[in-house]
């Protein structure tokens, strides 16, 4: 439905899990539709040329003329969005204004000038963003009817996260260069500043990925910030602020969530870790997408006779230890699907396997080994012959 876009489409998952707005060009003033997940494969342009599935349904609803007037010869469409709690809008923005769109049809029920990324409230109540101007200004807005809930207030310029204490939504600002949090009410009044030498990855612009220095506990009463030096502070904010714990993090950590049971997961492109957030203990600890010199493994000559028999095969080599290693046939397919090489001592330690290992699929999800059969030899001589036979 993206019209052969070179880039991954905007969408967003409904509530129901059932449908997804997805963003595509379009005849209609308000560009995107809406597609059901749940009848089957979808294929769908505006030229009407080989669509198959049932077709999506178009916002077809005019923008509003003082939309139009705004706007001038610009468009919206949506560069960041999300479906409301109840299902019934799409709250978003483009970098340069944000909107609020009503469903089913796509009627722009506010459009206002932002100037960048604009923070959603959990409650689907309000909008914070910074808005233009020397020095640029912090509003939030009325999700509902897109007018200030209060005066702008002078705030230096970050990345904008909302968090929930009861019914009250408070909102956090990771100020760029370090400098610190600064945390605000709903109408954006500040509260205080927690004196944090907050990292630079703070997340504000499109391309930065999963770059998210803040995370708020699910209660509102504490939250956890990555620091320049490479640690996760967590500071307690149900009363007057105090810094309660400081947990080191994996290197190139750029994203901290929190979950459930006070755990927090410290993500970086290739690290993933669980720590509890008031103990600092490690539950879990990942690292994926490593490679290492060929040199240093034992396998790299024996190998050669897999990559002879099964020329598409990749075999790329996993560490369990310096000194041990194994083996996996990618893509798991064929007669090498569950070929493992695991060494003499590793043949009954399915444990040791299923840290390293992930049955995948299209190289973006997996489920652990253990959920499979594997066929586990000692060496590479007796995977030849296991394969031999097969």
């Amino acid at each position: 439905m993206t019209d052969g876009y070179d880039a991954a489409a905007i969408f967003a998952l409904a509530p129901d899990g059932r449908r997804a707005y997805i963003s595509m060009s379009s005849e209609h003033e308000m560009r995107g539709c809406v597609a059901a997940l749940d009848q089957g494969k979808v294929f769908y342009n505006d030229y009407r040329h080989h669509n198959t599935g049932p077709e999506p349904a178009m916002l077809t609803e005019p923008l509003p003329e003082e939309a139009k007037e705004r706007l001038k010869d610009d468009y919206f469409s949506f560069r960041r969005v999300r479906w409301s709690r109840d299902g019934g809008r799409l709250l978003g923005d483009d970098d340069t204004w944000a909107a609020v769109v009503d469903l089913p049809g796509g009627r722009m029920r506010w459009l206002a000038l932002t100037a960048g990324p604009v923070a959603w409230s959990p409650d689907d109540r309000y909008a914070a963003a910074l808005t233009p101007g020397r020095p640029r200004r912090l509003t939030v807005f009325d999700a509902g009817t897109g007018r200030p809930v209060g005066d702008p207030v002078a705030q230096a310029e970050g990345s904008l996260h909302w968090g929930m204490r009861g019914a009250e939504a408070r909102l956090a600002v990771v100020v760029e260069d370090g400098g610190g949090v600064d945390v605000l009410d709903a109408y954006g009044r500040h509260r205080y500043h927690l004196p944090i030498a907050t990292t630079r990855r703070i997340g504000r612009y499109f391309h930065d990925g999963q770059e998210r220095p803040w995370a708020w506990e699910s209660a509102g009463d504490f939250g956890a910030c990555l620091t320049a030096d490479g640690r996760a502070e967590v500071w307690s904010l149900g009363g007057e602020p105090a810094l309660v714990g400081s947990i080191e993090t994996p290197d190139g950590t750029e994203a901290v969530l929190w979950g459930a049971d006070g755990v927090l997961a410290l993500i970086g492109a290739q690290t993933l870790r669980f720590v509890g957030a008031f103990t600092g203990a490690v539950l879990g600890d990942f690292v994926f997408g490593r490679y290492f010199d060929p040199e240093r493994s034992p396998l790299d000559d024996d190998c050669a006779t897999l990559h002879g028999m099964f020329r598409a095969d990749a075999f790329p080599l996993t560490p369990l230890a310096d000194s041990s290693w194994c083996a996996i046939a990618d893509p798991a397919a064929g007669p090498a699907a569950a070929l493992v090489i695991a060494g003499e001592d590793r043949l009954n330690s399915l444990d040791d396997l299923d840290a390293v290992l992930a049955w995948t699929v299209g190289r973006r999800f997996s489920w652990p080994v253990r959920w499979g059969r594997l066929d586990l030899v000692a060496s590479a001589d007796a995977a030849s012959a296991l394969l031999r036979r097969t």
